[in-house]
């Protein structure tokens, strides 16, 4: 069990180390689609919420499985992805989105809401817009999370029934903020966790190297 910070350094360590952060963005996709299809069959309409990062980006490759396991898949963007592995997927897999303004007429067109709007580096309370979107979300009757609820530990965030997390458990999270809790292994080599890198700077800000800051935030 680790802290949300850690999973921020071990990214940051795989980039560093050359690690093809696409492949792990597919095989989270894959487990994602996966757990839906065993769990949730009988929800056919999915609605995806898309953030700007690498969250997004593992909901795009879920979205397309889903597609052609013959799900009904409506995708909502909050704008443009900032990352650019993201960015890629979904124009590789030749997706089409909504923007995230319309997602509160699809509350009766929706049986099943999956959240990757929000990853694990975002700090703080969830800001104008995205908060107002957070609420429209929970008023969806199933949700399942991916990698951690969008808006974790602050004053709005989501409510899943299920949470998806990848890698290893966050200590942050528990039954009560994140449902049931599913681990999904995306292929992360042990050797990533015995190592050191870049990413540890970020456990002290004043020495933290401003590109390190910024491809983080691509990244989320």
């Amino acid at each position: 069990m680790r802290k949300l910070v850690e999973f921020q350094i071990l990214d940051q360590n795989a980039l560093h180390y050359g690690i093809d952060l696409s492949e792990l963005m597919d095989n989270a996709g894959a487990g994602i689609a996966d757990y839906i299809c065993q769990n949730f069959k009988d929800k056919k309409r999915i609605s995806f919420v898309c953030g700007n990062g690498n969250n997004g980006g593992d909901g795009f490759v879920a979205s397309s499985i889903l597609l052609g396991k013959g799900f009904e898949v409506t995708i909502f963007q909050l704008s443009t992805p900032t990352s650019v592995i993201a960015k890629k997927k979904f124009l590789e897999l030749g997706l089409v989105a909504k923007n995230i303004s319309e997602l509160d007429e699809y509350q009766d067109k929706t049986d099943l809401l999956v959240d990757c709007l929000l990853g694990s580096g975002i700090k703080g309370d969830p800001r104008s817009p995205i908060d107002k979107y957070i609420e429209i979300m929970n008023s969806f009757d199933t949700i399942v999370s991916v990698d951690v609820p969008s808006g974790i530990g602050s004053r709005c965030a989501i409510a899943p029934n299920v949470t998806i997390t990848f890698h290893d458990y966050k200590v942050e999270m528990n039954e009560e903020n994140s449902g049931s809790i599913i681990l999904c292994d995306v292929g992360f080599p042990e050797y990533i966790d015995q190592r050191t890198g870049p990413g540890e700077l970020l456990l002290y800000p004043e020495f933290e190297n401003k590109n390190i800051k910024d491809r983080m935030e691509k990244s989320e």
